[in-house]
């Protein structure tokens, strides 16, 4: 559903499943980007996306899917337990240099 919605940008179903991946002599890590806590309703996969497009505006977001590794922006809903709600989280692939730069802008986020 989302894949449509947002073009190729995310993909509920990863295409890389390892935590490294080595494209074009660059290696990428896996990692996640950035997660949310959803209460307890009928489709996850709505609110979530609601919650995406805002994040895919913002000025993180637009990095990230500027500088992950193609095809490689996932996101997961899981089940949250402390809350009995779901929790959304969002993963990509990105260079080491990619993830400095990310981890000393947005440490906070």
């Amino acid at each position: 559903m989302f894949s449509t919605v947002f073009g190729s940008i995310f993909s509920k179903y990863p295409k890389y499943t390892e935590k490294y991946h080595v494209i074009d002599d660059i290696i990428y890590k896996r990692v996640k980007i950035t997660d949310i806590s959803i209460g307890d309703c009928d489709d996850p996969d709505i609110y979530a996306a609601s919650y995406l497009h805002e994040w895919t505006t913002s000025e993180q977001g637009k990095w990230c899917v500027e500088h992950a590794a193609p095809e490689s922006l996932v996101y997961t809903i899981h089940h949250d337990i402390s809350t009995f709600g779901y929790r959304v989280a969002v993963m990509g692939m990105f260079s080491e240099k990619d993830l400095i730069y990310y981890y000393l802008k947005w440490s906070q986020t």
